[in-house]
């Protein structure tokens, strides 16, 4: 996403020239909005699964959840860290309760899915596409014979589509592919476990078998670790008392107990020292006291380990060293 999405945005935010402009047009030019309007609100089909977790979930790469309605600045950051334009972000995430992302490395190139839950007037929006050159309109015929919609940007390759009244699909990568796993499965669901921990905060975080060598090798001294993780999983919460501190809960499973050994020695040494000397507002011997890091056999956890949201990318460089949080 990047300024080609700003017609977007503007047409997201601007309802009010949308009334503006049925109040100014007359006879034909009122009957070919009504025809616009019906063609932007074709029938489409159902998704294959209510939950839009598993309609993205594939297995590999980076499955995230995040609730931007309760807390919009970690939303921003988190998709931000995947070099999305926080800017082109904005207006969207503001219309957003819950969104699911999945997000893939195909050597040094990064392809992401989206699918926001929240409030998108597709009519506006699709009037304003229609009005800006850089945007097609394209259709497909689906594999079970219904019509796939979606709109590309013929500069920058994002695709996006209305695929519920209350939830739109982004994409870099092949839209006809996304909508048909959409429409049409496979389904693919995430363990209890899992849901259960993307459920509970407000910012969710799963790879399974992750496989990110070329992130890996410019990621600093643990990277090579994570080339034997096979599971992670991620979640914050806010914490109680504190405006801007979350609590992160974490479980690494490792592909042997030998690299958990490691991976618990390297992650309690930067996550506890980082208490010393960030403003994180706990002292050392109050967080040893209830030691956050801690082994279990293959697996490396972490427990109510406390982070504000100004150090949220330096907890990724000890974490999750394949993610970065731009600078604002």
């Amino acid at each position: 996403m990047n300024a080609a999405m700003r017609p977007v945005r503007s047409a997201l935010k601007r309802p009010d020239l949308h009334i503006a402009m049925y109040k100014r047009i007359t006879g034909a030019i009122a009957g070919s909005v009504l025809l616009l309007i019906l063609a932007g609100c074709a029938s489409r089909p159902e998704p294959a699964d209510p939950n839009y977790a598993s309609l993205l979930y594939k297995g590999q790469g980076v499955f995230l959840q995040v609730k931007p309605s309760e807390n919009l600045v970690l939303a921003n950051k988190m998709l931000s860290a995947v070099g999305m334009d926080p800017e082109s972000l904005s207006t969207v995430l503001e219309r957003t309760n819950q969104a699911y992302c999945s997000f893939e490395f195909h050597g040094l190139e990064l392809q992401y899915s989206i699918i926001g839950q929240g409030r998108y007037p597709e009519t506006i929006a699709a009037l304003s596409l229609r009005n800006n050159e850089e945007w097609e309109k394209r259709t497909s015929e689906s594999s079970k014979g219904d019509t796939l919609r979606w709109w590309e940007n013929r500069i920058g390759g994002e695709k996006i589509s209305f695929i519920q009244d209350n939830a739109v699909c982004i994409t870099n990568g092949d839209m006809e592919q996304q909508l048909e796993r959409i429409f049409y499965g496979p389904v693919t669901p995430l363990p209890d476990k899992v849901l259960q921990i993307l459920e509970a905060g407000v910012l969710g975080i799963y790879s399974n078998e992750p496989n990110f060598d070329d992130q890996i090798g410019k990621a600093g001294a643990m990277s090579m670790l994570f080339s034997h993780i096979d599971e992670i999983i991620m979640g914050f919460s806010p914490r109680e008392g504190h405006d801007n501190i979350f609590s992160i809960d974490a479980e690494y499973l490792c592909s042997n107990r030998t690299v958990a050994k490691s991976m618990f020695l390297m992650m309690k040494l930067g996550l506890i020292n980082g208490i010393r000397t960030l403003d994180s507002g706990y002292e050392y011997a109050e967080l040893m006291s209830d030691d956050p890091v801690s082994l279990k056999e293959d697996r490396v956890i972490v427990k109510g380990y406390p982070i504000s949201l100004e150090d949220i990318d330096w907890f990724f460089q000890q974490a999750l060293p394949y993610v970065r949080i731009q600078a604002e």
